[in-house]
Order: C-alpha cells, then sequence, then structure tokens
C-alpha cells in the first residue's frame, strides 16, 4: 500500500515539474520572441543601421587526406621590441641613478641588467637584490653561487655592457 502511494506521489511531482519547467521554457521563448521584435522594430525605424560583418582574419583550412581541420593566420606575426640598449653603453654614473626598488640596474661581471620586475619573483628575497641596485652586484652574486638558469634568466633583462 505505501509503495502505491510512493509511486502516486512520485508521479504527481513529476507531473509537476515538468509543468514548471515547460512554463519555464514558454517564458524564456517570450522574452526572446519580445527582444527580437523590437530589435525588428528599432532597424524598420531606423535606429538601428545593420552592419555587414567583416571578413575574418583567421581562415580554417583541410588539407588532403585529412578529416581534422588546421587554422592558419594568414598576417605576419609581429616580432616583439628588444630593449633599448644604449649605443655606446650605459656608464656607471647612469647606473647609480637606476638605485630603488621600482627602478633598479644593477651591473654583473661587466654587464648592466634592468632587474626591477625581477625582484619580486626572487627566490632569496626581495632585499638581496635591493641592496644592490645602482652598482656592482658581482661580488654577492658569485658568492651565493647562482645556478645556469638563474644565468640564462639575467639575459632577459639586460641593458647593455658596463663603459
Amino acid at each position: 500500500m505505501f509503495i502505491f502511494w510512493g509511486f502516486v506521489v512520485a508521479v504527481v511531482s513529476a507531473g509537476y515539474v515538468v509543468k514548471q519547467n515547460r512554463l519555464a521554457q514558454e517564458s524564456m521563448q517570450k522574452v526572446y520572441i519580445d527582444s527580437l521584435q523590437k530589435i525588428a522594430d528599432s532597424v524598420s525605424k531606423g535606429k538601428v543601421t545593420v552592419v555587414k560583418p567583416k571578413t575574418p582574419d583567421v581562415v580554417a583550412t583541410t588539407p588532403t587526406g585529412n578529416n581534422f581541420g588546421t587554422v592558419s593566420n594568414p598576417k605576419p606575426t609581429p616580432t616583439p621590441t628588444p630593449k633599448p640598449v644604449t649605443p655606446s653603453g650605459p656608464t656607471m654614473a647612469m647606473v647609480a641613478t637606476h638605485n630603488t626598488q621600482s627602478d633598479c640596474w644593477i651591473i654583473i661581471n661587466g654587464k648592466v641588467y634592468s632587474v626591477a620586475s625581477y625582484i619580486p619573483m626572487h627566490p632569496g628575497g626581495a632585499r638581496r637584490i635591493v641592496d644592490n641596485c645602482g652598482g656592482d652586484a658581482t661580488s654577492p652574486y658569485d658568492r651565493q653561487g647562482h645556478s645556469s638558469y638563474a644565468d640564462s634568466l639575467l639575459g632577459s633583462y639586460l641593458v647593455g655592457t658596463l663603459q
């Protein structure tokens, strides 16, 4: 007997859910149709200008013997602009003016690096670099025994060779 009433409750509940779902769909369709009607009215009254979309920059092609599409970009990719390097190289006086955490140049092995953007990421802490801003950091750099990876990172911060 309980199973029967449980079944009846389940069927009635399911019917209610289906009805609510149908009502929600009808409501959404009405909102959608109303929106389209407003757009059509605006276009017909000249309030909105319809613009034909541009041809896309990306072209999809399918190579022979392959069902998978590939995407190619016909526009050339711009190359990154290199950091400006002083033609004659920075001087010790120039380096000395870049002596703050937000504008930090350091000298390591005769090369000048602008490292302000790297300071927050330095694994040894910001203080290790900030203490050497505007000066020669070769001795502390070498004493610490930096890895070849650290040496390769320096290249991306190079300003030029010290004059």
